[in-house]
């Protein structure tokens, strides 16, 4: 099933008492891009890395501008990696045109962020205005987006540029966005696991993974191709220790937007050391979600040897319950506990 193309209608208000005014604020340097489309610095890169960073340095003295984002039209998914177009309402309140060509002319771009606010890349694709856009005008422009190559929901906050100057946004309020969905027939979300943060190497621990179906084809429990949960773990170089871990099956089929809490048998590794647990659905016999742009949970887990206990009475001589010490220290009940943590439940 393919995602149908985008029909947003955003309208951004840019609010300039001059544009002779805007001319004299510094932007960031080297803002013309090779060409008009280019794809923006780390614009394609996944969930997790390092970002590119906004200008900070902003002339308080100019001109206030005000951005406003309105979908009109429902939020449609958008397919990894693709370079969608976005219809927006543009209206110029300010006394001046502002120029589509010229050694400094007006753009239409974007900046990037996150689900959770952080900016993912600051230069967005520039789209050519079509004409001078003289004050008062108001309608529909087209501008290009270079989606992520990550599953996921982003904002996209759409700014105009002076190239060679300053973004309209440093002269005042920064604009606000529109919501961006990107996802595909297989896709996944992972929500807080009980992964403890330390396991006694070569242990075996019962995890709750709670996993939802994001993408836009039901999972199939059963058949040729069934669904599972498994894992990997990897050290700290992002080097794969155990790349097939043990599969957990779906308990019945699972429709997009329906959520399944997942018991998983966990294996742990038997040396010591810390490790990121890689939580990754899988449809066997094709492929692992995370070879097909879908992210991965991780849970940071140090494996190491527990506290041992010495003496008389019970084996420790504090009046401990072995078997139940033993269950705490391995996370049979959830997440491991501490000798410290153990002696204070007695």
């Amino acid at each position: 099933m393919r995602p149908k193309p985008l029909a947003f209608g955003i309208l951004i208000c840019a609010c300039l008492v001059a544009v002779a005014a805007l001319d004299n604020v510094r932007g960031p340097e080297s803002v013309t891009p090779s060409s008009p489309l280019e794809t923006a610095r780390a614009i394609a890169e996944p969930r997790g890395v390092p970002r590119d960073e906004a200008p900070r340095a902003v002339n308080a003295s100019a001109p206030a501008a005000t951005y406003v984002a309105h979908p009109i039209g429902p939020e449609v998914p958008a397919a990894p990696g693709e370079t969608r177009t976005v219809d927006v309402v543009v209206r110029n309140d300010t006394v001046s045109a502002w120029d589509a060509t010229g050694p400094n002319p007006v753009e239409l771009s974007y900046h990037l962020y996150d689900s959770s606010g952080g900016l993912m890349a600051w230069d967005g694709l520039r789209t050519l205005l079509p004409f001078d856009i003289g004050p008062g005008f108001a309608g529909v422009l087209s501008m290009k987006v270079a989606l992520p190559i990550r599953t996921g929901t982003y904002s996209v906050r759409p700014d105009l540029i002076r190239e060679g100057k300053a973004w309209f946004s440093s002269a005042g309020s920064p604009p606000s966005g529109f919501p961006l969905r990107v996802t595909a027939d297989l896709d996944a979300d992972y929500g807080t696991t009980t992964a403890p943060a330390s396991i006694v190497p070569g242990s075996e621990v019962n995890i709750s993974v709670p996993v939802k179906n994001a993408g836009l084809q039901v999972w199939r429990a059963g058949g040729d191709h069934p669904m599972d949960l498994g894992y990997h773990w990897f050290d700290m170089s992002s080097q794969a220790v155990v790349w097939d871990g043990a599969r957990t099956g779906l308990p019945h089929d699972v429709a997009p937007g329906e959520t399944v809490t997942l018991t998983v048998d966990m294996h742990v590794p038997a040396a010591e050391g810390a490790y990121a647990l890689s939580w990754d659905m899988v449809q066997e016999g094709a492929s692992w979600f995370s070879t097909r742009a879908v992210p991965m949970k991780q849970d940071l887990v140090v494996v190491q040897h527990g506290v041992t206990f010495y003496g008389k009475g019970w084996g420790h001589g504090i009046g401990l319950s072995q078997w139940g010490a033993q269950g705490w220290a391995e996370g049979a009940t959830g997440a491991r506990l501490s000798g410290e943590q153990i002696v204070a439940h007695y």
